[in-house]
């Protein structure tokens, strides 16, 4: 029987590690625009957290 996971712990200094991997290592950005986008909202993710 699989368990599920233990949740992840609460980063102290508020930085985390972004993974992402699309099913079966299919890509999750088909197009690069998409790609840039998500790049953009996080680097502003990052700016707005450091501001704390």
């Amino acid at each position: 029987m699989k368990m599920p996971r233990n949740a992840r712990e609460k980063s102290q200094t508020g930085m985390n590690h972004v993974m992402m991997r699309g099913i079966d290592k299919r890509n999750i950005f088909v197009a690069e625009d998409n790609y840039d986008k998500f790049l953009h909202l996080i680097e502003k993710e990052t700016r707005d957290r450091r501001q704390y």
